[in-house]
């Protein structure tokens, strides 16, 4: 690669500074974060989007983003159009461990 993209760089407060950064940004359009919440069941109607979490709690919106590691999905009742094709392509998705291998070696002229 040239120039800088090779380069890395990271958030100098560390990544819950852009978690906190993206809450209170939502939350000026009335939008919630909810970290480890177990869903169960997520609905699409005429009115929106329902969530149904494992602790009981049923979260009702317009709009809805869900991030899930892919093998969990199948433990989730989806409604919605075109699920079957989107489990279908998923179900075919090689998941591996990311890897990332850092070298560093100094030459000493010594």
């Amino acid at each position: 690669m040239a120039g800088e993209d090779w380069l890395q760089y990271r958030i100098k407060e560390g990544y819950g500074a852009l978690l906190t950064f993206f809450e209170s940004e939502f939350a000026k359009y009335g939008a919630e974060i909810c970290l480890d919440t177990l869903v169960r069941e997520i609905r699409i109607n005429k009115s929106g989007v329902s969530v149904h979490c494992a602790s009981g709690n049923v979260y009702n919106a317009k709009k809805v983003v869900v991030t899930i590691a892919l093998p969990v999905i199948e433990n989730i009742k989806l409604y919605f159009r075109a699920i079957p094709q989107k489990l279908s392509a998923i179900s075919k998705m090689v998941l591996a461990a990311p890897i990332k291998l850092i070298l560093r070696s100094k030459i000493d002229g010594g």
